[in-house]
């Protein structure tokens, strides 16, 4: 929606609907072979995003993510995008099926990446789950709803400055990549194991792939079955979240604001700079005067000595 493909021509709108569809496929693949959940899996997954941008950023705007298209929608605030934006979801959501066909085609693996670690705290308590007396896990919804909603709106929110701040305009893509990529390794990191999908068709179509490997394998669904949906609202919750808050941030840019501190110590300095340079001008004009009449010389000292006048001027105003 924000490259502007559809104000220029409409027939270009299926070429924008197969990059969404082709780099979900991309970054689903990505998350699901990934598996091993170290530092290393996370930054192959931001790494496959950032090829995913470098390839559609300038076609689509490379959000292979329904909640990364519903911020960018918000933010541009265009009624005219919203049937696109279901043509866009849609195509993200086929891409994310078929990139669970894909890993299974090749793999053929069951694995799901999405639902939480049972990690441990320093008491001994799973950090994510409670464990009842019949042995049962009780999921603490609270928290893995928090740590979801806090990963994805900071990846969305720093994705949209990088996607629409005015001083970043002119930077190359494959720069504004590398930038949301190490954004999105963080917010991977930062989740702690509670799952870190940060986009909502993982959710869906990873939870299809789980309760249907576990009744394939005539298994009873376990305690995940209670916070898939979790997955699934967190990051659109957080999409409009990201988006009404970029507006908010880049009007107050836009006002101009400055740090009072380091400005007033930035310009002083420069100021009492340019102030010993005119005092120093003066001198030298001085002695020149008593010293030579060399006009030459004399006119190189004016030209600096109304020089620096001049900057000093524009300084204190």
């Amino acid at each position: 929606m924000e490259t502007g493909i559809f104000q220029s021509a409409k027939k270009t709108i299926p070429l924008v609907l197969l990059y969404e569809l082709l780099g979900s496929a991309l970054i689903t693949c990505a998350y699901q072979l990934s598996a091993s959940r170290t530092e290393i899996d996370n930054g192959v997954r931001a790494a496959a995003f950032m090829v995913g941008w470098i390839i559609a950023s300038t076609i689509s705007g490379a959000h292979f993510n329904p909640a990364l298209s519903l911020a960018v929608l918000i933010y541009e605030r265009k009624k005219s995008y919203i049937k696109y934006y279901f043509m866009i979801i849609t195509a993200q959501l086929v891409g994310s099926f078929l990139g669970i066909l894909i890993e299974f085609l090749l793999a053929r693996f069951y694995r799901v990446e999405l639902y939480p670690e049972q990690m441990t705290i320093n008491d001994g308590q799973l950090l994510y789950f409670k464990i009842e007396d019949n042995g049962d896990l009780t999921p603490y919804y609270a928290r893995l709803l928090f740590s979801q909603f806090l990963a994805s709106f900071t990846f969305f929110f720093v994705t949209l400055i990088i996607k629409y701040k005015k001083a970043l305009s002119t930077v190359e893509d494959p720069i504004k990549g590398l930038g949301i990529s190490l954004c999105l390794y963080c917010c991977y990191v930062l989740t702690r194991g509670s799952g870190a999908a940060l986009n909502p068709w993982f959710g869906l179509t990873q939870s299809i792939l789980y309760f249907g490997a576990i009744s394939n394998q005539n298994r009873e669904i376990s305690d995940y079955d209670k916070i898939f949906w979790i997955y699934i609202l967190a990051p659109f919750v957080a999409g409009a979240c990201a988006g009404l808050f970029t507006i908010f941030h880049h009007r107050i840019e836009s006002l101009g604001i400055e740090v009072p501190l380091s400005n007033s110590i930035i310009n002083d300095t420069f100021r009492q700079t340019i102030i010993r340079k005119s005092q120093y001008n003066k001198q030298g004009r001085q002695t020149y005067r008593e010293s030579t009449n060399n006009s030459k010389n004399f006119g190189v000292q004016e030209k600096s000595f109304e020089s620096a006048e001049q900057l000093l001027l524009v300084t204190q105003e």
